[in-house]
């Protein structure tokens, strides 16, 4: 609706955590409209640690929603090299937010029928559906190999930054600017060449 509203035919979604989820589900659901998409820590496909600490906040949530008694907030995941101030700015965000709007965004990644935000066969599936080029970039270790055997593009490309937590855009906000136009510039050029070439046919 953005996109149509603005008068932009083809574009590349970029997104960190739940953005980078809906950049991918754009990439899948609208191919004719993504060029490519860059996820940045893209919130799919998570290992059973991070989904507990989801599980256990929606059941919060849900017990409030119910009047019962609820326990104490689940802690938010956070690796040895998060900053203290970015905790305290995610939890004043997401505090900030209408649970109803914050959970409803939840159930559709987790419950829906691709099931994007466990690791598991359909998110796999789901995931191989991406038709463009991808840029992907991770924090936790072993996801970019995972993820690199989903690609279907040979332009996909993803990356690992170790001692990075899952705010890698604002830790090292440089270094993802850098790869990201880089890596847009190569596909611009690539693209660049094909139409010359078909151009002269």
């Amino acid at each position: 609706a953005v996109a149509d509203h603005l008068g932009v035919d083809r574009f590349v979604p970029v997104g960190h955590s739940l953005g980078g989820a809906i950049g991918a589900h754009l990439a899948v659901e609208h191919p004719d409209r993504v060029h490519a998409v860059v996820e940045v820590d893209a919130a799919y496909a998570l290992p059973p640690w991070n989904v507990d600490w989801w599980e256990a906040g929606r059941a919060r949530w849900r017990a409030q929603q119910a009047g019962r008694p609820v326990g104490a907030e689940p802690e938010l995941p956070r690796s040895a090299v998060t900053p203290a101030f970015l905790v305290t700015w995610v939890a004043r965000g997401m505090e900030a937010m209408d649970p109803a709007v914050l959970w409803a965004v939840y159930e559709g990644l987790a419950d829906g029928p691709e099931r994007m935000f466990v690791a598991s066969l359909e998110a796999d599936a789901y995931l191989r559906r991406r038709s463009c080029p991808v840029l992907s970039i991770h924090s936790l270790p072993g996801r970019a190999q995972w993820e690199s055997a989903l690609f279907q593009h040979p332009a996909s490309h993803a990356l690992e930054w170790e001692g990075s937590s899952h705010y890698l855009h604002i830790e090292r906000y440089r270094e993802l600017a850098a790869v990201m136009t880089s890596w847009l510039d190569a596909l611009r050029d690539d693209m660049a060449g094909v139409v010359e070439t078909a151009g002269t046919a």
